[in-house]
């Protein structure tokens, strides 16, 4: 759930490039995230090297004999708890760095915003479309004609769809009958 910042945001009509940015939104829980995580992929780090240490001095005094072999398996055994720890901090890292990530709309693919959101600090949640971006170098159109204009349409034949933006041509590619 993030909110919506829309500042200098494209509108509908826009044409945009791949990669253009289009949005942002508020980053600053996941931002705390990831200050938290890496807080605890530092201290994650030092118990690892505090349990290196220890294992190293106690596997010396076991092979001294001052020590029981049992000390050496628990300091043993430590380490490799504080060396997975460190691995699931860092793994978390990792989802949160992507979860920042995720607050920067980009348009996927050069083409014309043909959605997008009328204002600004709306809440948004996983699965909300705020623009939509369509190629809209090729367009399929569809339509019906009377039985006495049939005739005059095949494929391959050339046509002109007038806009409110002027004429688009374009190429008839099939004939479907009823």
């Amino acid at each position: 759930v993030g909110t919506f910042t829309g500042a200098g945001q494209p509108k509908v009509g826009d044409s945009v490039k791949s990669g253009q940015l289009l949005a942002t939104l508020d980053s600053g829980e996941a931002s705390a995230q990831m200050r938290a995580t890496q807080a605890q992929v530092r201290a994650a780090e030092a118990q690892l090297a505090l349990a290196s240490d220890t294992d190293r001095r106690t596997q010396t005094m076991v092979q001294s004999g001052s020590v029981a072999e049992g000390a050496g398996v628990q300091s043993t055994q430590q380490r490799a708890l504080a060396a997975a720890l460190l691995d699931a901090a860092q793994a978390q890292l990792s989802l949160n760095q992507v979860a920042l990530g995720n607050h920067r709309l980009a348009a996927p693919f050069a083409g014309s915003v043909t959605r997008a959101p009328d204002g600004i600090g709306a809440v948004v949640s996983v699965g909300t479309t705020l623009f939509e971006v369509d190629d809209l170098s090729h367009l399929k159109l569809k339509g019906t004609l009377g039985e006495q204009d049939a005739a005059l349409v095949a494929p391959g034949a050339a046509l002109s769809i007038d806009t409110e933006h002027g004429a688009v041509p374009g190429t008839v590619t099939a004939v479907l009958g009823t």
